[in-house]
């Protein structure tokens, strides 16, 4: 792998692990551009560049929740999102473990990438449907573990499909990216371990391997900041146009490849 692909796919990954975009399905596209294969440990070394940036920008909240948890305080928020964490990714691995191979295969399909992104711009329609006021439910939290598993196939985005099944079971909005984002932290951490397990360390690079870490633990944790004003103020829906441009782009560079 160059250097300088490296640095690309890094802040690929850093601008698109938050945003509703799918980052998977960017990394593909990014990659059939380079021509590149990759090993999947590559894009799990830059998931968990964003996945520390988790652990900056709400380190607040994973506190309050030990913090919860471990004095038993069943009245709080966060002892309750604790248990529901645990939940979620249930949901998740159900999802994930079940159809992990098949997901896995379409990463080489530009034009299930193509198809998925297009969806993703559905789904992301569809956060604007309802304004969320209730608190995140046991139920609510199962949806969106399952979403976050749907979410493995390239071209969904995770934070995309979790936060609109949440706002959708009537979520408050900022209550739903929040737990979002903290939901991931399982999967993230579950993922490096599978993948780690079976990854060839002949193939390890370091220079590339710490660039694209880098710079997309940096990207990611401006990306992130900037998303949550974004949700704030009720404009999470305005990246289905995005979605849907990148992915008649994917359909296009497809189809023009096997022309």
């Amino acid at each position: 792998m160059e250097i300088y692909q490296s640095i690309i796919l890094g802040i690929l990954q850093g601008l698109t692990e938050w945003l509703p975009v799918s980052s998977s399905g960017h990394l593909a596209i990014a990659q059939n551009l380079f021509n590149l294969e990759n090993p999947i440990f590559f894009d799990i070394i830059l998931h968990v560049a964003t996945l520390i940036v988790l652990f900056i920008v709400f380190r607040n909240e994973i506190s309050m929740i030990f913090k919860a948890i471990f004095t038993w305080d069943k009245d709080s928020k966060y002892f309750r999102w604790g248990w529901y964490l645990v939940i979620a990714n249930i949901g998740t691995a159900i999802i994930g473990l079940t159809f992990r191979n098949f997901f896995a295969s379409l990463f080489s399909s530009l034009i299930a990438v193509g198809i998925a992104l297009m969806i993703n711009g559905i789904i992301l329609e569809l956060s604007s449907l309802k304004e969320g006021f209730k608190r995140i439910e046991a139920k609510s939290a199962f949806a969106m573990g399952l979403a976050q598993g749907i979410a493995i196939i390239p071209g969904i985005s995770r934070s995309g499909a979790t936060i609109t099944t949440g706002m959708l079971m009537k979520a408050e909005k900022e209550d739903a990216a929040k737990f979002s984002f903290l939901m991931s932290i399982p999967a993230i951490i579950g993922a490096a371990i599978l993948e780690g397990a079976s990854f060839s360390w002949k193939s390890f690079e370091l220079l590339p391997f710490a660039l694209g870490f880098v710079f997309s633990g940096i990207v990611g944790y401006v990306t992130l900041n900037w998303l949550m004003k974004i949700i704030a103020r009720g404009k999470f829906y305005k990246f289905s146009y995005y979605s849907f441009g990148i992915g008649l782009l994917a359909l296009i560079i497809a189809i023009l490849g096997k022309a």
